[in-house]
């Protein structure tokens, strides 16, 4: 397949040239609302509004940086999963291997499928685990894009209104309630081909119904995502190996007894069945065996469904807003990697039938099966005073439960993917409970001045244990004992860790007009520490990890309100960062490692110059380093100056769409976006623990047309037209598992609203 010389793997964009086109386009994009000041009909740019915290604001006014990706927007993207979300947000990327990833914002991440720094969060709620191990911190839930109004990105520690494990920032999925009033729905059917691939098919539908008018409501959707393999295995004679299949649904009932008190139940499930999109790549960046194909014996799988019951109630009592907000929430996910190139792969063939293990046949693959069972309860309460007035609060209290089953079996595995024997057995079982008060105070010291600060103080609790087992159990002791290591215990019995956490947030606002506003802003971020493996050389545990966040913002409305800038200067200092580590016997964990800095630069302009024509542009720079050497008995986890894993220094996307009156009540539409990524590691660049590897830079480009008439669309889209073999993340067990974008996809459209 040739590849074109717009967007080709070969031709390497420098971060100078990447950045000097991006400023170009912005300059373009400013220069046009003066070119376009004499059209009599110009569009003008929506005044969003967002709830970052945890009240309705318009986004301009927010003195945080925050990006609102509303639904039009994703839409008229055609985005189709979670992880198209990195090419309209400045500086977000996707990490690990597992399912749709972990998000990253700002460059803080450790690499190697880390407990994640970004929380992901439905209507406020918390989604996932807080405690280090669980699988299902790795599942990005899908939700229909016709019941969402908007996905907000808070980009950065977000301080005092929200809780742990947010050291990046937040991704909020804000949903549209159901309507009280108005009988509709909609439908959406994609069908398309991948070069090199296969075919796929995209179903999505919604409904909405009162059941009793202006009082009960139900609002109802589905959906199917079936995305074809592209990557071949040799080894296991197979090809087109990878897939991925997603699906589930959402209903929500909205009971409104009165104009003042609002009630919503809601039931989310979130379905993955997939084989991880990599391909094996030699530390040169050779791929080993040819392009789109992989030589892991074991096939990166990862299964997972997701379930979210949520109850929200909101109260007007004049004198404040009264919010609750509760969910259970669970995960069953199952996650396979190869492991027959690593060391474990190495000790179970050939090291550990020495000491009286299994014997393990030459041509089988050595794996890690890890089956995780997640439940969570959470319960969140609020007040927030009245918008008017020089003084604003908000302040409540927060309650989470969780208990999590993370087992991780290594066995030998046949061609047809099954597990033959359990080799190595460790289940390591977590129950964590965390209790936290927060508050904000905002003071009007002028009209155009206020200053804002708070506190959030919280109490974390865990109980851990781990059990051993599997026939190489007493085999692995044995070798262990001979090295002169202590034995891993059957059962390690149950232990206990607390930590007492506080974090906080100031911000001060100036405003030199209702559309003009610069801010200043200091916030922190915690994540806890938890229990590691009962493995030889790794500590029993290992401590929290906090950020502090020095930022400078300005948000403007330009050109009679047809442009917007958002530009945010940041400087992160992380501390005690959590980073993996592994034993002498090739057991991963994790170790506190000193010190980390994170320093760049975002902004984001979007610009509707003319009637129809609409331009957004987002470039970010990123400078994220480890200030201290991180140095085990083990060996180098990476020096000093090394930038950090998943961190790229530089960014840039533009997006744009024309549409044109074709005929009476039909508009004709053409759109496309360029997504510039810089080069990045997946672990710290000096490290001697891991296999170095240096993810190249990448520029992707996607084009679509079609007609509009009424509420119905078709369209005819090409994503990734260039057919380039983005390489988004890595995962180095012996080999590098490179996670490769989907080759050039053509297809079609079509979606109504009724």
């Amino acid at each position: 397949m040739s590849h074109s010389t717009a967007f080709s793997p070969t031709s390497r964009v420098g971060p100078r040239r990447r950045a000097a086109a991006s400023l170009a386009v912005l300059a373009a994009c400013l220069a046009a609302p003066a070119v376009a000041a004499a059209q009599s009909q110009v569009s003008i740019v929506g005044e969003v509004v967002v709830t970052a915290n945890k009240r309705t604001e318009k986004l301009n006014s927010v003195a945080a940086a925050v990006t609102a990706v509303t639904r039009t927007q994703l839409e008229d993207a055609g985005l189709v999963e979670t992880r198209d979300l990195q090419g309209l947000v400045p500086g977000l990327t996707l990490a690990g291997s597992r399912g749709s990833g972990s998000f990253v914002l700002r460059g803080i991440d450790t690499g190697t499928d880390n407990n994640p720094v970004v929380g992901a969060q439905i209507d406020g709620a918390p989604v996932g685990p807080v405690a280090a191990g669980a699988g299902a911190a790795f599942l990005l839930p899908q939700i229909d894009p016709d019941v969402l109004s908007q996905i907000e990105v808070l980009r950065g520690p977000q301080g005092t209104l929200y809780g742990g494990s947010t050291l990046g920032g937040i991704v909020n999925y804000v949903t549209t309630r159901p309507s009280l009033t108005g009988v509709g729905g909609s439908l959406y059917a994609e069908a398309s081909g991948t070069e090199q691939g296969g075919a796929n098919g995209v179903v999505r539908g919604a409904y909405n119904m009162p059941l009793v008018p202006d009082q009960l409501a139900l609002q109802m959707s589905g959906y199917y995502d079936g995305f074809s393999g592209y990557i071949n295995a040799p080894a296991l004679g197979d090809k087109d190996v990878n897939y991925d299949h997603t699906y589930g649904g959402r209903i929500a009932l909205l009971w409104a007894p009165t104009s003042k008190l609002h009630v919503q139940l809601a039931e989310t499930y979130s379905g993955l069945n997939s084989v991880s999109d990599q391909a094996t790549y030699n530390p040169d960046g050779v791929p080993t065996n040819g392009q789109l194909a992989t030589a892991a014996k074991v096939l990166p799988r990862y299964d997972a469904d997701f379930y979210l019951t949520s109850l929200n109630v909101d109260d007007d009592l004049d004198w404040a807003k009264l919010s609750y907000i509760g969910t259970y929430q669970r995960a069953d996910t199952t996650f396979t990697s190869d492991l027959t190139s690593y060391s474990l792969g190495a000790l179970a063939k050939s090291v550990l039938p020495v000491f009286g293990g299994a014997a393990v046949g030459a041509d089988a693959g050595v794996g890690e099966l890890q089956p995780t069972n997640f439940s969570k309860v959470t319960q969140e309460i609020r007040l927030a005073s009245p918008e008017t007035g020089p003084l604003r609060w908000i302040g409540g209290f927060y309650y989470g439960y969780e208990d999590t089953t993370a087992p991780q079996n290594i066995g030998a595995f046949d061609n047809s993917q099954a597990l033959t024997d359990s080799l190595l057995y460790f289940n390591l079982i977590t129950h964590l409970t965390e209790v936290a008060g927060f508050g904000n105070v905002t003071y009007q010291i002028t009209p155009k001045l206020d200053v804002t600060g708070g506190v959030r103080v919280g109490y974390i609790d865990q109980d851990y244990r781990q059990t051993f087992a599997g026939a190489d159990a007493g085999a692995y002791n044995a070798l262990l004992t001979f090295a002169g290591l202590p034995a891993t215990p059957a059962d390690t019995g149950a232990q206990s860790s607390n930590e007492t956490f506080a974090t906080y947030l100031a911000d001060v606002r100036y405003r030199f007009s209702s559309d003009d506003m610069i801010y200043a802003r200091f916030s922190t971020g915690y994540r806890p520490g938890g229990p590691n493996e009962a493995g030889a050389g790794l500590q029993a545990t290992y401590a929290a990890d906090t950020t502090d966040n020095y930022e400078l913002g300005w948000k403007t409305d330009l050109f009679d309100k047809r442009a917007y800038l958002d530009l945010s200067l940041y400087d992160i200092e992380w501390d005690h960062i959590q980073i993996t580590t592994v034993s002498s016997t090739g057991v991963g964990g994790l170790t506190n490692g000193g010190h980390a800095v994170s320093r760049g630069v975002e902004a984001t302009f979007e610009a509707k110059p003319i009637a129809g024509l609409s331009l957004t542009a987002t470039v970010a720079y990123d400078d994220a380093h480890l200030t201290q050497n991180v140095i085990t008995s083990a060996g180098v986890i990476g020096l000093k100056g090394d930038q950090l894993p998943n961190a790229p220094k530089w960014m840039e996307s533009v997006t744009a769409e024309y549409t044109w009156p074709l005929a009476d009540r039909l508009d004709g539409f053409v759109g496309g976006a360029v997504h510039a990524v810089d080069s990045r590691y997946w672990v710290p660049e000096s490290t001697t623990l891991f296999p170095q590897y240096q993810m190249p830079s990448y520029v992707t480009g996607d084009l679509r047309a079609g007609v509009r008439s009424g509420r119905t669309e078709v369209q005819l889209f090409v994503r990734n037209l260039g057919d380039e073999r983005a390489q988004t993340a890595n995962s180095a067990y012996g080999l590098n598992f490179v996670t490769l974008s989907r080759p050039r996809t053509i297809g079609a459209a079509v979606s109504t609203k009724f």
